[in-house]
């Protein structure tokens, strides 16, 4: 499956909300895929989506990290050479970040995937927040992040890390 950091997902977001100053918090997220529909365009050319759900962490290291439950879908396009050399791979897509106490942030996101060195898929992209709910309510910011996948196919488990930089309204 050609998973996206599911988010992806999502950097740093248990701050207070009263905070309007760009934070770049760490996150980081684990995905398993729930869900993988591939067609083949042509031959070595593939299209598809695929849903994925896990666990988000923000602020990671930090006195106020949290733990959220990640769900994600996408699309992927993808030209293939051989097994194992891509000439393309995209993929665009949405997480959704939920906390114990009901807030959540979504964001959408691009990346370009490649092979690693040990024929696993990595995911390179950024995300741009797109909603908030309870104390994320109104977030605007980016996050960048780096997907691997550590497992293969068909039930691919991923771990992405996050830098996220985002503000929140003052309440």
């Amino acid at each position: 499956m050609i998973r996206i950091g599911l988010g992806v997902v999502l950097g740093a977001f248990a701050l207070a909300c009263a905070t309007t100053a760009p934070r770049a918090p760490d996150g980081r997220v684990f995905t398993y895929q729930v869900s993988l529909d591939v067609k083949q365009v042509e031959p070595g050319h593939w299209a598809g989506s695929w849903a994925n759900r896990g666990v988000c962490l923000d602020n990671v290291g930090q006195k106020d990290e949290e733990a959220g439950v990640l769900t994600a879908s996408g699309t992927f396009d993808g030209v293939w050479t051989s097994k194992t050399e891509m000439k393309s791979c995209a993929t665009t897509g949405k997480y959704l970040c939920t906390f114990g106490d009901g807030s959540s942030h979504t964001d959408e996101f691009t990346a370009q995937c490649r092979r690693g060195p040990d024929g696993l898929l990595i995911f390179e992209g950024r995300s741009v927040f797109v909603g908030g709910t309870g104390r994320f309510e109104g977030i605007q910011g980016t996050i960048s992040w780096t997907h691997r996948n550590i497992t293969k196919p068909p039930n691919e488990i991923g771990f992405q890390v996050n830098t996220s930089n985002f503000t929140l309204p003052k309440k």
